[in-house]
């Protein structure tokens, strides 16, 4: 079964740790987000392809106490780096998609890349 909190680990636990990194003019410090690496030819690996979750804080009650936030994915850049098919790739992420039966909403997703 596949689900949010299979997929992504808090940093700094057994399954997921990630390096210091800026998302914009903000520092994201070492081990404070969830987050997983993704595959590198088509296997399961630790070290490479970190990807994270952010949130920017905010919230909207949407009713019955139930709360909508902003969330980010980010993809930490690599260079070179053996993907998820066997090839170098700088740059590989994953989004969630809904896995519910019938028609559902589409989802937007904005790409960003800032190279610095």
């Amino acid at each position: 079964e596949d689900a949010y909190n299979r997929t992504w680990k808090l940093g700094s636990t057994a399954q997921f740790n990630h390096s210091t990194f800026y998302a914009g003019e903000k520092k994201i410090s070492t081990n404070t987000c969830y987050g997983t690496n993704l595959n590198v030819n088509n296997a399961d690996q630790g070290t490479d392809w970190a990807e994270v979750v952010l949130q920017d804080g905010t919230s909207q009650d949407v009713g019955d106490g139930v709360h909508e936030y902003d969330i980010i994915y980010a993809a930490l850049l690599e260079n070179k780096t053996t993907g998820f098919n066997g090839n170098g790739f700088d740059y590989q992420i994953i989004l969630p998609e809904s896995g519910l039966q019938g028609s559902q909403p589409s989802i937007a997703y904005y790409f960003y890349l800032e190279l610095i």
